[in-house]
This record gives C-alpha cells, sequence and structure tokens, in this order.
C-alpha cells in the first residue's frame, strides 16, 4: 500500500478521537490538499505548532510548551534534511516519512490535551516528542539539531557558576556554533560526537522565585555550501577551502523557579483546656442556749475531676452572738462552721436567740478536653527535606500543596504527589515532605 493511501486511510481513524475543544492535530495530515507539497506540510505542520506553543505559555502549560517545542525542531531537522523532496507532492512520502508525520500530529495531540497536566507527569510525552527526529535518515554535509534539553532548573548555590545547554543532532563538526539567547552571544567548538554543549553562566539565565520563566533564542550551525562533485573537486584541486553557510534553529526553554512551591499543614488535635465554676451556698444556725452551740456544713466538689482553685469566701453575713468560719479545707471539700449562743432574757422566760448566717463562695476548676487546631505556612524547596512534627495527640491533618505550576495537591496521609513525597509516622505524629526525583530537575 502506499504512503500516501496508508496516511489518508489511518489518520482518517485516528481524527474519530478529535477532542471536543482544541484543535485537530491529525487532521492537518486528513485535510490536507491533493495538491500541497511537502513543503508545504510542514509550513502547516509548524504553523500549527507554533500557535499552540504560544497558547501554551499564555496559559503557563510548560507541558505543552515543551513538547510542542521538540516537534517543531523535529521539523526543523525534517525541513534540513528533506532536500527536493520539499518541492514534491505528498505522494511521495516513503513509509518512514509517513511515520514521521504520523507521530508528529499525536505528539502535537497529546500536547494540546495534556496542557493541564504537570510536567512531572509528562515524562513519557516529552521523551516520545524527543525522538521525533530519530525517524528522519542522517544526511551528510548537514548540520541538524535533533533534539535538546529545554526545561533548566536553577543549580544550587555551591554548585558551579554555569549551566551546559546542550544539543542532541549531528553535523556539528564543520564550524563554530553560536548560541544567541537575548543580547548575548555564546560559541561551542566544533564536535563530532553528536552532541553540541555551550556553557552559559548562571547570571545570564533569569529563574524566578515561584513561578515558570520562558527563554527563547536561536543556535546558528555552519554546514557545508552544497556544490556539485565538479566544483568539490576543482575547489580540491586549487587548495580553496570549504564554504559554510548558517543554518538557524530556533530554540526555546522552560526555567524552572527557585522554589519548588509552598505548602500549608493544618491538624486538629485532643487537649485540655483549664475551666473553672463559681459556687455558692448558704449556711445558717439559730441557739438560744447559754452555751455556744455550733453546726457544720461539708461541702464537695462537683466531680473528682474537680479541684478548688482558692480559699473560700463569705459574703452576705450576718451574726448575732454568733461567728462562723471554714475549717478542714482540702483541694476536694471544706466544711463551714456556724455557731451561736443564746443572750440575754425575755420576760416570758428563755434567752433570746443568737446566730451566724453566710453565704460561702469558692471557685472548682479542672481541665475539660476541647479540640485544637494547629496550621503552618512554608516554602519548599526543590532539595530540602522538610520534618513537621505535629501534636502528639494530633487526630487528623491535611497537607495542601501548591506546585509552582499552580496546582494544588492534598494529602492527609503518607502519599506521593507530583514533586512531592509525603511521609506520615502514626506513632510519632510526624510528618516528613521530601521533593521527588524529577526528570527536569
Amino acid at each position: 500500500m502506499k504512503a500516501w493511501i496508508r496516511i489518508a486511510a489511518l489518520l482518517s481513524v485516528m481524527g474519530t478521537g478529535a477532542q471536543a475543544q482544541g484543535m485537530d492535530f491529525t487532521s492537518l495530515l486528513t485535510g490536507a490538499a491533493a495538491d500541497l507539497t511537502v513543503g508545504g506540510l510542514v509550513d502547516r505542520f509548524e504553523g500549527a505548532g507554533n500557535d499552540l506553543i504560544s497558547k501554551a505559555q499564555n496559559a503557563g502549560s510548560a507541558v505543552a510548551f515543551v513538547a510542542g517545542t521538540q516537534a517543531l525542531t523535529a521539523l526543523s531537522a525534517f525541513e534540513a534534511t528533506a532536500g527536493s523532496l520539499l518541492n514534491r507532492s505528498l505522494k511521495g512520502l516513503s513509509t518512514q516519512q509517513y511515520d514521521f508525520f504520523q507521530n508528529t500530529a499525536l505528539v502535537l495531540q497529546r500536547a494540546q490535551d495534556g496542557a493541564q497536566d504537570s510536567l512531572f507527569q509528562a515524562e513519557g510525552l516529552i521523551n516520545q516528542a524527543g525522538n521525533l527526529a530519530q525517524l528522519l535518515p542522517t544526511v551528510k554535509q548537514v548540520a541538524v539539531v535533533s533534539s535538546y534539553r529545554q526545561v533548566l532548573a536553577p543549580p544550587p548555590p555551591a554548585a558551579a557558576p554555569e549551566l551546559a545547554l546542550a544539543f542532541n543532532g549531528y553535523g556539528f563538526g564543520f564550524g563554530e556554533a553560536t548560541l544567541n539567547l537575548g543580547e548575548v552571544s555564546f560559541t561551542a567548538r566544533p564536535s563530532t560526537s553528536g552532541r553540541l554543549e555551550f556553557l552559559v553562566p548562571v547570571m545570564a539565565l533569569t529563574f524566578g522565585d515561584d513561578r515558570l520563566s520562558y527563554l527563547t533564542g536561536t543556535l546558528i550551525l555552519r554546514e557545508p555550501v552544497p556544490r556539485t562533485v565538479g566544483e568539490r573537486i576543482a575547489d580540491a584541486l586549487a587548495g580553496r577551502k570549504q564554504s559554510l553557510r548558517e543554518r538557524a534553529f530556533d530554540v526555546r526553554y522552560v526555567l524552572l523557579p527557585r522554589r519548588l512551591g509552598t505548602y500549608a499543614i493544618e491538624a486538629t488535635y485532643g487537649t485540655t483546656k483549664a475551666v473553672s465554676e463559681t459556687r455558692t451556698q448558704f449556711v445558717g444556725f439559730n441557739s438560744d442556749n447559754a452555751e455556744q452551740a455550733c453546726t457544720t456544713a461539708n461541702v464537695q466538689v462537683r466531680s473528682p475531676d474537680r479541684s478548688i482553685l482558692s480559699n473560700p469566701t463569705f459574703t452576705e453575713t450576718s451574726y448575732n452572738h454568733g461567728r462562723g468560719g471554714v475549717i478542714n479545707l482540702t483541694a476536694k471539700g471544706f466544711q463551714v462552721e456556724a455557731c451561736a449562743s443564746g443572750h440575754g432574757r425575755k420576760l416570758w422566760g428563755g434567752r433570746y436567740e443568737g446566730y451566724s448566717h453566710q453565704r460561702v463562695n469558692w471557685v472548682e476548676t479542672w481541665d475539660a478536653p476541647v479540640t485544637e487546631a494547629f496550621r503552618k505556612d512554608a516554602t519548599l524547596d526543590w532539595n530540602t527535606e522538610v520534618p513537621l512534627d505535629l501534636p502528639t495527640s494530633t487526630e487528623k491533618w491535611r497537607l495542601t500543596f501548591t506546585t509552582f505550576e499552580g496546582k494544588t495537591l492534598i494529602a492527609d496521609n503518607a502519599a506521593d504527589l507530583d514533586y512531592l513525597s509525603v511521609g506520615y509516622n502514626p506513632a510519632t505524629k510526624l510528618v516528613v515532605l521530601r521533593p521527588r526525583p524529577f526528570w527536569g530537575h
């Protein structure tokens, strides 16, 4: 079956899974006009890829930005190696070339559909995008970038003051390469290893504190000017050096922030709180005995867990040949003694009553069980393990982790979240936050 027929047949099936929103990237192939050239198809893919990247940057989607850029890098490699194929119709595509466009469409579709995913989850997609150019043949006398690391991480303070920005491909041995980032240019010596490396001062890169930032630039490679066999023989006989031309590749980077994110941990725990109650009791005693007589009233705390806070006091006292007082005071109770005696003589006999009237007041205190709240907010660094000691009587807790991508993740027990492993020891109530290994850092 010819490659073009396979494209129409297989990608029409792929197109049935198009998303309700966003672009159906498979239509770049299935909807291509019959007279479209291969170069025109590349332009269609590049236009759609650039649109995806622009929207991704505006929306803060690093996944779509990185995967889309890798796809564009592979398309640039195809364009650099296609030669006269660019001017032919799509029917001239080989099976391998068809596979390349099919996979590129799939990568762009996955990048769009997974735009809200975290970078942590996107390793498979990024690897798939980085491998696109492996479907292309190697062409001599052409300089090609097949892939490069687009996620840059801020180095720790003690690290070297330079970052190595590397590119994979071939044809790097013809001349010096130049990497332009903003107003600054960097050069790399020719390389025959398939890897080109630039040492860029960290100070030349702007890493944010909390959010992603983006950087664009241009990589300029040198490759021989195409010459006929006769021209090359003439140059060799005349001792003329090989003429070089420049080939430019757009490069794009995502710069991770200096901090992984922020967290808030909340817990509820049981404890006790000192509470108190003021109590009162009236004690009265009357007597007409010639000799002083006394009575006692026993006062006890309401429950065994209570204690008397301070010495009881009397209010509303009234005495006539009488007295009152507190005796046998303990933490759990006391007695009120009231004494009185008769006095004088009544005309009809007997004595007038004496009395002792008083109201006693005291305060009881105890520890009542209550539930209290604990909360801690802080930032989280990339390489720092954070132990969090919760109160020993913690009943439940909740961690809210907000990543540098603005995504909020929740844990209320040991769990592996994007970028972060949450450990928990129920016996000691220790929560440990450990940044997880991340392919982009």
